[in-house]
This record gives C-alpha cells, structure tokens and sequence, in this order.
C-alpha cells in the first residue's frame, strides 16, 4: 500500500495536526524543539517494524493533559492515516432481510440475503492507546473528504492491519571503529538481543558490513589462527596458504565496497582497505588528497556516518525493509552541506522501493524543485506542535521552521549564477508549482528538449522583483524573464520594469495574459490550467455542506476572483496559502492522469527559452 496522508491527535506535544499529505519522499522541516521527532514517533506507532515498540501512555498522551483524561486516554486514537490499495481490495457486505407474510397462503417465508460486492480503492486506519484499531474502506478518491461514504470493516479489519506497510524509524548510525577485535565481533553477534541499545546499533553495522562485502568474521578469524606449538612443514604450509586466501578475500571486498561506495558519495574518490593482523580486523581509508591510508575513526565524523548509514540502507533494503515505510530522524547533520545534497540525491534511489520521511532543519536537504514534498513543523505559544502543507504560513512561531525552506529556494538562486541554469522570476509559490509541473510534462515529449534548465523561483510578490533581480544577475548581468500576472499590480510593475531595470529587455517582461485569447480580465497562473481540475480541487478543499463551486466561462473575471466571491458569499475563510494548497492538490490529480499538453503552453514555454 502507499501512504497517501496521516493526522496525529493527543501524542506528546501535538493536539491536533492537520491531515498531511505525503509523497514517495516527504520532508518534515522544522527548528529544534518543534516536535518533528513526535510526528516521527507517532506514525512509527501505527504499525512499528520492531515489536519491541509499544504505545506507552504515559510517555506518549500529552502531560498537559493526562491527570485530566487519563480515565479515557487509553479509548482516544492517537494516529489516523489513509493508504491506497495498489489494487483495488474487494469485500461481499451481506445484508439480511426480514422474513415477510405471503398473501396468498399467509405463512412467514424467509426471505434470500443480498450481497453486494464492493471495491475499496483506500483505507483509512486508526489506532487507538489501548492497541486497538478501527479500519474503514473508501471506495474512490473524490471519498477521502467525506467521511459519511466511509464503510468501517469490521471482519477483514486483523488481514488488512496485515497487508499495512510497517514503519522503520532510524535516528543513529553507529560509527564503526577502525580496530575490531573478531572474538568480540562474534560474542556480540551471537548475544545480540541482551545487548545495551548503543552496542545494538554498532554489532548491527558490523553484521551489515560483513554481509556486504560477503565475509564471514568467524571465516576470517579462523584462516587466520597460527598454532602455537611446534610447526611442521606441513603446518606451516597451510596456514600460509589461509593467509594468502585470506588476503585474497579481503582485497575483493575492498575492491566491491570501494566501486559501490564510488556510486553515492561524490565527496572525494575514495578507497577501502580492509585487513586482518591476527584476530582484529581494520579498516583503512585513502583518497586522492590523502593517497596513504588511515583508520576510518580518523576521518571526518561525515564520512564515517555516510559509510555507516550506506551500509545499513543498502543492504537492508531488500530484507528488513520489504513492504516498510522509512521514517529517518535528522540524517546527515554532521555532513557538509555538499554532502547533504549527495545525501539527497541517495533519497531518491532509496524512495524506488520504500517511501520515505525524514526530518531536517537544513536547507541542504530540501528539495527546492519538489518543493510540495515539504511540510512545516513548528511549535505555538503555548508549546504545541503543530504540522502544516502551507509553506506560506505567516504565523510568527512558524518562521524559524519555514527558515529552511526559504533558504534552500536562495541556495537554488545562487546556484543558478554557478552552473548555467535559466532562472524564471514568478511572484508566488502556486505559480512555482504549476509551472515546475508543465516543465515535466512537456519534457516527456521527445520533441521539445530544453538547452538550460529552467528554475522557477517565486519571490512572493511583485514588490520583491528587483531586488531578487539584482541579486540572481550575476557577473554575466544578463537579465532573467519574469512571468507577472495580468492584474493591476502585475501591469504597473511591468510598465516600471520597462521604464528602468528592463529599457532594453522589455520582452523579457511576459504577461500570462500574453497566451490567453478570451476574455478574461486581470488573468493569473491558474488560468492557464485546466478549469475542470481547478474545479474539483477548490470543492474538495472546502468541501462542506453548501453548493458546490462552478467556473462560469462566461465571465470577464478570473478563476480566481471567482473562487474569491464564491467564498465570500458562502461566509468560507480563504487562509494565507489557499492558492498553493489548491495547485498542490492540482499536480496530486494530474499526475494520476493521462494529461493533453496544451499550445499555450508550449507557446509559454518556447519564450521562456528563447527570450
């Protein structure tokens, strides 16, 4: 199944999430102290890997709140996520009718049970403190909302508790020592459950390094034992010989971790040297500033946890975690932030079979060009955690969080003065989204190839045009192309732009009006889109008890005037960040869909490229 969304209630110091949507890889941004870890702790709950972990309510219910409601915390559900079946899972619901009088002979006659057979493309589960679960089947996705159409399974609710994914939670890497000492290899291999927590984690990096690399450490001990009495020739031969195997041995599994390592850490080429003296077994480590080698432990703590995380993922990938879910606390905090980006890049390989959410307060690990994979985890006044889709957000607790975010986005600009990229100035994060989004689609078309990648970057507003202009210039001092809407602000900022910073580049201007042929005044991103996805996104996201939105085509205005009105005569509060949430909710539909490629957009596009 795939992990769709999760909302955490009355766990640690969370009250109340919002639903979260989640991607193949999903990223929890936020300060320290914000709660990231408990939103980690709380979905590892819903079905731990690891049966060791329990709910234990008095470290997991709100202490706030436990002297109050501890005679009915164990009753209230702590996690709540929805999944998609990667088939549709079928169920007979039987129903059973009473018997009924015939008129014609006046006696009872039974009457024969209806069964109807659905199909249920979603579940959403729910766990409790007590243990327990409830399971309930949604038959289609426009469902989700609405939890009236919901059908709780009861009989199949223990097969498909066991169909869930399983969650995996990793928060250290044990840093491997460069002198280990076999015999005590072995014992802790041996007694590995009644190891303390910190000796778990590091005889659970040898065993994966020794699994990697094919070797045995009793095989290795024991080619390399010398008798102690008196040698015969023949003695003497043999133990020569298992040394030279040995050795042998060991140099290929140098060489095989030296070419897989090569592959993910682009930081230096290094080379692996593993070697055995008696009973310890040593890891060296050369590169190409450093060519003599020296004990792993010896160099950066980066390296060494790089090395360690790599093995683990690596190896246990195709094992342990077979049908989990990744949940990563702060990886690679002790990395440089090239690194990081290398770390990054190592995501998306492990994403392929397991999907993947992690935390981080750097910017290194955010991915600016997936920036909807991004959710914001910050902490109110009053202490309580909160988790949110909107990184616009503009409650003032929340700007610590979001920091990265922003800064990650500032990184993607300087990186576009460094390595030729071709920046497009939008004014918000919604038009980001959209455009990233055509970019892909036109990019699958063999006929349309982009020279220079083009990076949309949003500067939240026409007001911060120049400055994020001047900036982004460069030594080249080549002007990017900015892409205003057709309202009023948007009209007098290009008609200022034209008359200073752009007198000679006045068709790097662009008015998204400029590829629309109606009438529609005043014309932003989303008209642009289709209309019919615009639709159902705004119904499903304010969804409530009152008439549905409908776009009249026949009207002068914008789409977006028109959701405005709609609100406003239906007393809905549109919140900071409505119009990113409705363009998340557009890519989430149109990547489940075959989707036409439109000519304004190509005609968009191709100005893009040629201005």
């Amino acid at each position: 199944m795939e992990l769709i969304k999760f909302k955490v209630s009355d766990f640690k110091t969370i009250e109340e999430s919002e639903w979260i949507t989640t991607d193949n890889i999903t990223c929890l941004v936020g300060e320290n102290e914000a709660g990231k870890t408990n939103v980690l702790t709380a979905l590892l709950k819903l079905k731990p890997a690891d049966s060791n972990i329990k709910i234990n309510l008095l470290s997991d219910y709100p202490r706030h709140k436990y002297t109050e409601d501890r005679d009915i915390a164990e009753e209230k559900k702590f996690i709540e996520a929805i999944f998609k079946f990667k088939e549709p899972y079928e169920m007979t619901f039987t129903t059973h009718q009473d018997s009924k009088i015939n008129p014609e002979t006046g006696e009872e006659e039974e009457q024969p049970d209806i069964n109807e057979v659905l199909k249920f493309e979603f579940v959403k589960v729910e766990r409790y403190y007590n243990g327990e679960y409830k399971v309930f089947g949604i038959i289609k996705e426009e469902d989700i909302d609405n939890e009236e159409k919901y059908k709780e399974l009861i009989k199949t609710k223990d097969t498909i508790i066991e169909m869930l994914p399983k969650f995996v939670y990793y928060a250290s890497y044990a840093n491997l020592s460069s002198d280990l000492y076999l015999p005590n290899i072995i014992n802790d291999l041996g007694r590995y459950d009644n190891l303390s927590e910190k000796a778990k984690n590091k005889a659970k990096t040898l065993k994966v390094l020794f699994d990697f690399v094919n070797l045995s450490p009793q095989e290795i001990l024991e080619l390399g034992r010398e008798s102690q009495n008196s040698k015969s020739e023949e003695t003497i031969s043999k133990e020569l010989e298992n040394k030279k195997e040995r050795e042998i041995m060991l140099d290929s599994a140098s060489a095989s971790m030296t070419r897989s390592f090569k592959e993910w850490w682009k930081q230096g080429n290094y080379k692996f040297k593993f070697s055995a003296d008696g009973e310890y077994f040593r890891i060296w480590v050369s590169d190409d500033i450093r060519p003599e080698n020296i004990e792993l432990e010896n160099r950066s703590s980066g390296l060494q946890w790089f090395f360690s995380f790599y093995l683990v993922f690596v190896t246990e990938n195709a094992g342990e975690h077979n049908n989990c879910i990744i949940l990563l606390d702060e990886p690679g905090h002790t990395l440089h932030p090239m690194a990081q980006r290398d770390l990054a890049m190592f995501f998306n390989s492990l994403a392929e079979k397991n999907q993947l959410i992690y935390t981080t307060h750097s910017p290194f690990l955010v991915d600016p060009m997936n920036i909807t994979r991004t959710k914001v985890v910050f902490a109110d006044q009053n202490g309580k955690t909160n988790i949110s889709d909107n990184l616009k957000i503009k409650k003032k607790n929340a700007q610590k969080s979001i920091y990265p975010i922003n800064s990650a986005i500032g990184i993607t600009i300087s990186d576009t003065m460094l390595i030729g990229t071709k920046p497009i100035i939008v004014e918000g994060v919604s038009d980001q989204i959209y455009l990233t989004y055509i970019k892909r689609q036109l990019m699958k078309q063999k006929d349309f190839n982009l020279e220079k990648e083009l990076i949309f970057m949003p500067v939240d507003g026409t007001k911060n045009i120049k400055p994020v202009v001047a900036i982004i210039t460069g030594k080249e001092e080549e002007l990017p192309v900015v892409l205003l809407d057709a309202d009023v602000a948007g009209k007098e900022k290009k008609k200022t732009l034209e008359k200073n910073l752009y007198k000679d580049n006045k068709d790097k201007l662009i008015l998204v009006s400029d590829f629309l042929h109606t009438k529609v005044e005043e014309s932003e991103i989303e008209d642009l889109m289709d209309y019919d996805i615009i639709v159902e996104a705004v119904n499903r996201e304010f969804h409530s008890d009152i008439e549905d939105f409908e776009y009249d085509n026949s009207s002068s205005k914008n789409i977006i005037q028109q959701i405005e009105n709609y609100a406003k005569e239906n007393d809905i509060i549109l919140n900071d960040g409505w119009k990113v949430k409705i363009a998340q909710r557009y890519v989430s539909k149109e990547r489940k869909e075959t989707t036409d490629i439109h000519e304004k957009w190509k005609d968009l596009f191709e100005k893009f490229i040629n201005k």
